[in-house]
C-alpha cells in the first residue's frame, strides 16, 4: 500500500525494483550505504535513509521501490509511521549525447 496526501487511505499494490536491488545492480553494497539523496524536479532533495532499503524492511508496506509507470519512472519510499503520508516521486533524469 502506498498512500498520498491527495488520496488518504487509498490502497494500491505496486511492483517494482527495490532501492536495495537498484543499489546492487549499480555495484554498491547496500549494507554500506547510510543514505541516498535524490534531486527532485523542483530542485530540493529527497533523502532515503538506510531503513528505507534494509532487508527485511522494517515498514509494514515494504521497502522503497523504483516503479515504471506510463508517465515515467518514479520511486516510492515506505510510509514511516502513523502521521506519515507518501506520494510518488519523479526524479529528474537526463542523458548526454556525444
Amino acid at each position: 500500500m502506498r498512500s498520498s496526501p491527495n488520496s488518504a487511505g487509498t490502497k494500491r499494490t505496486l511492483r517494482g525494483l527495490s532501492i536495495r536491488g537498484l543499489l546492487t545492480l549499480a555495484g554498491f553494497d547496500p549494507d554500506t550505504v547510510d543514505f541516498i539523496s535524490i534531486v527532485r524536479p523542483v530542485g530540493d532533495l529527497a533523502t532515503l535513509k538506510r531503513a528505507d532499503f534494509t532487508d527485511p524492511s522494517p515498514f509494514p508496506e515494504g521497502p522503497a521501490l523504483v516503479v515504471d509507470e506510463p508517465r515515467g519512472t518514479r520511486y516510492l519510499r515506505p510510509v514511516r509511521g502513523a502521521g506519515s503520508t507518501n506520494s510518488r516521486e519523479r526524479p529528474c533524469a537526463s542523458a548526454r549525447r556525444p
